[in-house]
Parts: structure tokens; sequence; C-alpha cells
């Protein structure tokens, strides 16, 4: 749809675009005016059918007090026959306290209203609630108010509750609504596209005063691409149409000038042509056409003193015959691809001459015509043996390189393994000595504490043995200890939180300092702070 519009307008001049282009936006701005306008006034008669139904609603509720304290419609029905004579009101229902209905009229069940909620027994205001809207559905609105009695007095002046006597209900029907929107959105229309038209018609006449000076200008250079030369535009309409004009004159001397001009240069191009030929065969990089058979037709001296042939030896002859054999399939995908416009540099191998292998990177461009057909392969080759041989070099010093990598770790895999085993048997031995001494060590604390139950030993060799027997099981804690580490070496070890008693452990320690230092000539005394913690965990 778009290609076909765009087709449309270019076939049609300046003019008759900018008319097309002017009259859809005026139609465009006068629906939309309307579309708004309509939109706006929905909203107003909306607006104005709610407050009528709200107005009719507790009009009729103060109307009906009388039959819903007698519990009687007689006395009402004219009231809601008259209401049902307003636009829009499509029925009335009057229910009593209980919630019975005491009246209908009109089409209330075609509107698939919900059922009215269930009358309330106490009351809560005094004469008529204001009315709402209780409900609604896409055709009609649902008016609500409810009815109490006036508060009576006490013979003591003292005011009594009302009593809540019913609803009142009106159903107004959006019909109305539709209908009047409707109507408004017609009339909006016409006088939007009576305005558009009028605007239109005004536009029309300015745009073709101030357009046809850019025909003559078209017209006149239409005969230009005609004749070629001798044709020149009137100087008329606006300044910058004009100025248009005498652009295009002044561009059109200036083509007769250059149509000698451009003679001269092609001479010069033909006699230039010769010259870049003698540049190509000169180049330091080879340079290879295939025509569009794949067949031969150009070789520099550089191409051919690369493969140590002449230039005449390969003319005419496919690029294949200068391949390997394995290499032929992918320089025929090769060809097949630069047919498609598809052209990137690549390596390839040549076999020279003498046998010799020339590695060379191709630089292909595909040729085409005006047509867009394909007339062959223009390709530069760089002479890369050297770089070629250098990377084999490098691969291999890569190659080696890696087997070195390979030892080095097999090596340090096994002297990693050597660590472990050595690691396992310190933990072995750990284990073991650990379990050696504490088989004397049990003796000797066993022995010490058979010794202090005997009655005969006095008080300083009592102490003593304590000292004796607590520095046993301090051992026995560290031997415990290596026992440990040996588990979180292996890996099994779990940390325990528990509380101990930190104020004995200084007292051990210091008791058994306490022989040392005595042999020593010297005194430990141990000063705790009243804030020492007794318990730690």
């Amino acid at each position: 749809m778009s290609r076909l519009t765009t087709s449309f307008l270019h076939r049609l001049t300046f003019q008759r675009q900018l008319g097309v282009t002017i009259t859809l936006g005026i139609l465009l701005m006068a629906l939309f005016s309307s579309l708004v306008g309509s939109w706006q006034s929905n909203r107003k008669v909306q607006r104005n059918l709610v407050d009528q139904g709200l107005r009719i609603t507790e009009s009729l509720a103060g109307q009906s007090a009388l039959a819903l304290i007698y519990v009687s419609a007689d006395n009402v029905s004219d009231a809601v026959q008259a209401t049902l004579d307003f636009p829009g009101v499509a029925g009335v229902s009057i229910l009593d306290a209980e919630g019975r209905e005491l009246l209908r009229r009109g089409k209330i069940d075609e509107f698939q209203l919900p059922p009215l909620a269930n009358a309330e027994t106490s009351a809560s205001g005094d004469g008529i609630d204001k009315a709402i809207l209780d409900a609604e559905s896409p055709n009609a609105w649902r008016f609500v108010t409810k009815v109490y009695s006036q508060p009576t007095r006490s013979p003591l002046g003292e005011a009594g509750e009302p009593q809540f006597l019913g609803r009142v209900a009106v159903v107004v029907s959006k019909a109305v609504l539709k209908q009047m929107t409707a109507d408004l959105f017609v009339v909006n229309l016409v006088t939007s596209f009576s305005f558009a038209l009028f605007f239109l018609l005004v536009i029309r006449y300015l745009s073709n005063r101030m357009t046809r000076p850019l025909d003559q200008l078209s017209r006149a250079m239409r005969q230009a691409e005609l004749t070629g030369s001798g044709v020149r535009a009137q100087l008329t309409g606006p300044k910058d149409i004009a100025d248009m004009a005498q652009a295009f004159n002044s561009m059109m001397s200036s083509l007769e000038e250059r149509a000698q001009e451009n003679q001269r240069i092609y001479e010069e191009l033909r006699d230039s042509e010769e010259k870049y030929r003698n540049i190509v065969a000169t180049a330091n990089e080879g340079i290879w056409m295939l025509g569009a058979d794949g067949l031969t037709n150009f070789v520099n001296a550089r191409m051919a003193d690369m493969l140590a042939y002449r230039p005449e030896e390969m003319l005419g002859r496919p690029m294949h015959d200068f391949l390997f054999a394995e290499d032929v399939a992918d320089h025929l995908q090769k060809l097949t691809d630069r047919q498609l416009g598809q052209a990137e540099p690549y390596e390839r191998r040549l076999r020279c001459k003498d046998g010799r292998i020339l590695w060379t990177l191709v630089s292909p461009s595909p040729i085409f015509d005006a047509a867009h057909r394909f007339g062959g392969t223009f390709a530069m080759l760089t002479d890369i043996t050297e770089r070629k041989h250098a990377e084999e070099e490098l691969r291999l010093y890569k190659d080696q390189l890696e087997d070195t990598v390979k030892l080095r770790t097999a090596e340090l895999q096994q002297a990693r393994d050597a660590a472990e085993a050595a690691n396992k048997a310190k933990s072995v031995f750990l284990a073991n000595m650990s379990h050696e001494l504490r088989t004397p060590l049990n003796a000797i604390l066993g022995f010490s504490n058979l010794m202090r139950r005997d009655p005969g030993i006095n008080a300083t060799q009592s102490e003593k043995l304590d000292i004796i027997n607590r520095a046993g099981e301090h051992l026995l804690a560290l031997i415990n200890d290596v026992l440990d580490m040996a588990k979180i070496e292996a890996g099994h070890v779990r940390a325990e939180i528990a509380s101990f008693d930190l104020g004995g452990l200084v007292y051990d320690i210091t008791d058994m300092m306490r022989i040392r230092a005595e042999e020593k000539g010297l005194r430990v005394l141990l000063d705790q702070s009243s804030e020492f913690p007794r318990y730690v965990r």
C-alpha cells in the first residue's frame, strides 16, 4: 500500500501533490475535530442525564413517602406515570422497608441490572436521603434513594429516631444518550467538513497562484532534458522561484560551456588509460584478471615473475591450471561466490612453473557492468611465502613447548602425590605417638590420684600431688589437641561450642610455673581482677 501511494504521488506534479497533501490534512483535522467534539458532547449529555436521574429520583421519593407510610401505591401512581414521561426514564420501582415491591412501572427487567440490596432496619437519616447511582449496565443507570419517616417527639420533648420506610429506584435508559451523541456527531461532522471545504477552495486558489511559476520552471527543465541545450526559464513568480529559474539558466549556461570541455577531458582520459596500464604492469603486487568464463585475460609482469612464467604463457588459461589438485574445488566455489557479489581476502597456494609452492594472499573483487552483469574478477596477490614458513616454524616451537609443559605437569603431579603421601604418614605418626603418650600418662594420673587419697601424706605433699595431677591433665589435653590437628588435616574435625572454667585454667598454669620459678629463686604472683570472667564459651 505504501509503495502504491508513493508511486501515485511521484506521477503527480508538485502542485497536485501539494493539493492532495493539504486536502488530506484538512479532512483528517475535520474528522478529528468531529470526534473530539462528539466525545465532549457525549460526556456533557451523560452528566446531564445522570443529574436529571438523580433529581427525578429525589423528587419521586418525596412524593412516595406517604405511600410507603401507608404501604399503598395508589396515591403515587400518577406521579410515577409522570416520571416515565421524562426523556430516558425507562422504569420506576418502589420498595417498602422489608424489600417488598409496592409498585413497578416501565421495562426494568430488559436492562439486566442486579437486584436491589436488602432493606436496612435502622434509620440513618431524616426524611429523604440524597439519591445515588446504585447500579449500571451497558444500556441503563439505576438511581436509588432511601425514604425515612420524620422523627417523632415524646411528651417530654425528646426527639425519637426516624424510621426507615423503603426505597425508590428509577431506571434511566442510555438509548437517549446514544441517539443524542449520534445526532451531535452528525452535526459536528457536517459543520467541520463545511468549513474544511471552504478552506480547501481558498487554499486551492492560493496554491495555484503560488505554484504556477514553479510549473513553468518544471516544463523548462523537461525541455532541457530532451533538447540538451538552448533552453532558458522565465524569471517570474515569487523571489525564491525566480532565483531558482535564474540558477537554472546559469546551470544551463555552465553545462553548455562544459560540454566542449568534457570532450577534451574524454580525450585526456583515453590517453591516460594507456599510462595506467603501464602502472599496473609494473606494480609490486601481482595482478590477475579473469573473464566471466574464468579464463585469464590479463596478468602483470610481477604476477608472471612470481610464478616463473611469461605473461603471454598465462593468457587464455584458467587459474586452476596453476593450482594444486586438492585446491581446485575451493577455487571453483569462490568463483561462484564472486558471481553473486561475494568476495573476501583469502590465502591460496600456487604451483610455480618449476614446481615450487608460492603462498599468496588473494584480494579479489568482482567486476559488474552497468546492468549488473558479471564480467569477471580483478584480484591482487601478495607473496606471503616467507610468512608461512615463519608460521610453520612457530607452530613447531609451540608443539615443542606444549610437550614440555605436559612433562612438567606430570612431574608436578608426582611431587604432589608424594607430598600427600608424606602428609598422610605424618598424620598416622601423630595418631600413633599420641596413643603411646596417653598410655603412660594415664598411669601417672591414676597413681597420683591414689597417692592423694593416702591419709598418711602431709599438706605439702598433697599440694604437690595436686600440681602433678593438673600438669598431667594439661599434657593429656595437649595430646588430644595433637589428635584434633590430625583430624583437621584429614577433614574429619567438627567444632563444638562449650563453657569452661577460665579462672581454673589460669590458676593451674600459675601452679605449674611456680615450682620452676622457685627453683630459680623467683616468685610467681597472680593478681586477678574482680571483673575477670570465671566462665567463658
